[in-house]
């Protein structure tokens, strides 16, 4: 695949509509040890996790393909 862009970046999203109560998806995407079990970049051999590992202050760190990403849980809307 071959993509060109005027600026040189782009973004890839990925929509899917699922049919469950907030409380469920909120309850899972909370707690980033959670994610594991859906996301194939975080393997547990490869992810760091803070002290905290859901709500506020909740973060995540992965080096992947020799990159690092991140991620920190700024606000929290329970069940929305």
């Amino acid at each position: 695949m071959y993509v060109a862009t005027l600026d040189g970046q782009y973004d890839v999203k990925a929509v899917q509509t699922v049919k469950v109560p907030a409380i469920v998806v909120y309850e899972e995407l909370n707690n980033l040890k959670s994610w594991e079990k859906w996301n194939p970049m975080l393997t547990e051999d490869l992810v760091n996790y803070s002290e905290k590992d859901s709500g506020v202050g909740a973060e995540l760190s992965v080096q992947f393909n020799d990159e690092d990403y991140s991620v920190k849980t700024l606000e929290v809307i329970p069940n929305q």
